[in-house]
């Protein structure tokens, strides 16, 4: 996986694919999928474990909001 790497500072909270995928109400290799896209920055710990910023997570649904004409349907 190509993952967007991010800094850590410490006290930051990390969560899991699952609970990435619980946030998004998606299936839990979705938040996978989109950081080996490097839409969503992640940190990789070891050779199988990624941990998302809650900030980055958060971040990442903002900006897929949509509002007006748009909406759901666009």
């Amino acid at each position: 996986m190509t993952a967007n790497t991010v800094p850590y500072k410490t006290g930051e909270e990390l969560l899991n694919a699952t609970q990435v995928a619980e946030r998004m109400n998606v299936v839990t290799r979705y938040p996978l999928m989109l950081a080996k896209r490097g839409e969503l920055p992640c940190l990789r710990i070891g050779p199988k474990c990624v941990r998302f910023r809650r900030q980055d997570v958060e971040e990442f649904l903002a900006s897929k909001l949509v509002s007006g004409k748009g909406g759901a349907n666009a």
